[in-house]
């Protein structure tokens, strides 16, 4: 799949995302004008990698920088259908930003200090950033999970201080 297919299976997948008002007393003869009373949009998978486009490791074409493109085309869309909320169900970066360089990706070794006055060197840090700024275009509430993609490079800590998820321990 190329990019430009890429983009327009990303934007098709955006646009389906809009939920109608759910209903178990409608019928069939309801007016079908009526806005929906809430509307929500869905983000999975952008997969975001500061490295150039490859294959994931099963074979399947990858367009790691692209998909910043195709996460701001996706925020767009929210913003401009206004839609209530989105939820992000995780992977919005690779597993291959914990080792760019065997990706031939470039490391920027700049450094940031965490809240707890940690200081932090990541790629994977870096690319959550890059993609929580594609999605700013969407001014509406975004409900952050996170993937196995996430953990692959950041710690629990740092997910719940950079995308707000509260994470619970529970008792054994």
């Amino acid at each position: 799949m190329s990019p430009q297919q890429h983009q327009h299976h990303h934007r098709s997948s955006s646009s389906s995302l809009t939920a109608h008002q759910s209903n178990s007393n409608s019928t069939s003869d309801d007016n079908t004008n009526t806005p929906p009373a809430y509307t929500f949009g869905l983000l999975t998978d952008i997969q975001h990698a500061p490295i150039p486009d490859g294959h994931s490791f099963t074979g399947n074409a990858r367009y790691y920088r692209h998909a910043m493109e195709a996460a701001a085309s996706a925020a767009q869309h929210f913003q401009e259908e206004r839609v209530n909320c989105v939820v992000n169900l995780g992977d919005i970066i690779d597993g291959k930003c914990a080792d760019v360089q065997r990706w031939g990706g470039e490391v920027d070794t700049k450094e940031e200090t965490q809240s707890n006055g940690d200081k932090i060197i990541s790629v994977g840090h870096d690319a959550i950033d890059n993609v929580l700024q594609a999605l700013s275009v969407y001014s509406g509430k975004i409900l952050h999970t996170y993937g196995n993609h996430e953990l692959y490079n950041l710690s629990r800590d740092r997910l719940a201080e950079k995308l707000n998820i509260p994470f619970t321990l529970e008792d054994t």
